[in-house]
């Protein structure tokens, strides 16, 4: 049994897209008291009504009728992400009764937003990467699927420019990750690769660097996270009715999940 905190303690997952961030933390979310919401940034669209209403919470619900996030929205002072993001840290405390906050936003520079916090402790960071060939290539999968019409001479251009984008964002992992040396915040370094080769091992190396005790056992491939309340899009790509999937690196030639490519 963990031992109650009088500050929220959070977990931050910056780095680079699609380098695993929400399955990690998803796994995350398997341990007791340890609450994840995806980019907690995503707040920052409630100043809109009309996404309040749209948004889809992890629940089921849209945020407007999520009883968490219509509690978050009804006692936060206004619709600024700052007093969102109070608020939020209190209700996670208070409605959830969780120990820990996992907030999966990627943006390196809120980092030192939550180190500045007096409402929260920031008691462990994760920076995640991705070879630069394999952010290329999801870049310019993505590329082709807005518009089939891209030649190959203007993709190559947009291959350099991804190149040049990934180098700034290796650089300022880089800074973070020296930034942090002399903070005592433990600091985990994932990748792909890190996870999706043995999640059992990784679950217990997340545990051991931010002492979470004892993660759920990962079954083959997938788990039950007990996840309800992830605002972002992207976890639902992932989970279906609760459970995390997690896929091994595709062999060449096949889908994520083992399938025959057409």
């Amino acid at each position: 049994m963990m031992e109650k905190r009088s500050k929220l303690d959070v977990i931050y997952i910056a780095g680079m897209p699609r380098s695993g961030t929400t399955v990690c933390g998803d796994l995350l979310a398997s341990f007791d008291g340890v609450e994840h919401f995806g980019p907690v940034n995503t707040l920052s669209l409630f100043r809109d009504t009309s996404a309040v209403k749209k948004a889809q919470c992890g629940c089921g619900e849209t945020v407007e009728d999520c009883a968490f996030w219509s509690y978050v929205l009804a006692k936060s002072k206004s619709r600024a992400y700052k007093d969102l993001l109070a608020q939020t840290i209190e209700a996670t405390k208070t409605q959830l009764g969780a120990s820990f906050m996992v907030d999966s936003g990627k943006r390196l520079e809120t980092i030192d937003d939550y180190r500045q916090r007096d409402d929260c402790n920031l008691i462990g960071v994760v920076l995640a990467s991705r070879r630069v060939d394999q952010y290329v290539k999801s870049r310019q999968r993505h590329a082709k699927k807005r518009s089939n019409r891209r030649s190959d001479a203007r993709l190559l251009l947009t291959g350099v420019a991804d190149v040049a984008r990934w180098a700034k964002m290796f650089y300022s992992i880089e800074l973070a990750k020296f930034q942090l040396r002399d903070s005592g915040i433990p600091v985990l370094l994932i990748s792909p690769e890190t996870i999706s080769g043995d999640p059992d091992a990784f679950a217990a190396l997340l545990s051991k660097t931010f002492g979470l005790g004892e993660a759920k056992k990962i079954r083959t491939r997938e788990f039950d996270t007990g996840i309800t309340h992830t605002l972002a899009g992207s976890p639902s790509r992932i989970r279906q009715d609760g459970v995390l999937r997690i896929y091994p690196p595709a062999e060449p030639g096949t889908s994520r999940d083992g399938g025959k490519l057409k």
